[in-house]
């Protein structure tokens, strides 16, 4: 009898997961037809390239983002389940595809998007903005760097979903 019919038979299809959180940049790169790439595998999550961007899988205790799926239910340590870095990956309406592996729906998934900032003064703005007075790279010779007074900020709009 071959092994692949009857009982203790190779089981070839996908495992169904579901996700019930996808971040707003996520859903974007997931659309419908896009293929990618699984990019790196970790023992708690793994990424997908699609779409120039990185889609982080992973668990509840991922936290939620603007690139991250977030999936029900553990599978344990993502190495062992076979999933290899450059591995096929595909997007269906409500689907992520990983041939022959995984199926992630995240067709009831809800979608994280940031919190709007809370209020900010010139006071509040100054002190985030603080320069310290010593710079923490040191040269060879163990000397600090002093401060050149000069900041560099970076700020992302809190609606930049869209």
């Amino acid at each position: 009898m071959s092994e692949l019919v009857g009982p203790g038979a190779l089981d070839l299809a996908p495992r169904p997961l579901a996700a019930f959180e996808i971040g707003c940049l996520a859903r974007q790169a997931l659309q419908a037809g896009r293929r990618g790439r699984i990019g790196a595998v970790f023992e708690r999550s793994f990424y997908v390239s699609i779409a120039d961007t990185e889609v982080c899988v992973g668990p509840s205790g991922l936290g939620g983002g603007p690139l991250n799926l977030r999936c029900h239910g553990s599978v344990g340590d993502w190495r062992a389940t076979g999933l290899r870095e450059g591995m096929a990956a595909l997007a269906s309406p409500h689907e992520l595809c990983l041939p022959p592996h995984f199926v992630i729906s995240f067709a009831d998934a809800a979608v994280w998007t940031p919190a709007p900032p809370g209020a900010w003064s010139a006071t509040s703005l100054g002190a985030g903005l603080a320069v310290p007075s010593e710079n923490p790279i040191r040269r060879r010779n163990s000397r600090v760097w002093p401060n050149r007074g000069k900041v560099g900020a970076c700020v992302m709009p809190y609606d930049f979903c869209p």
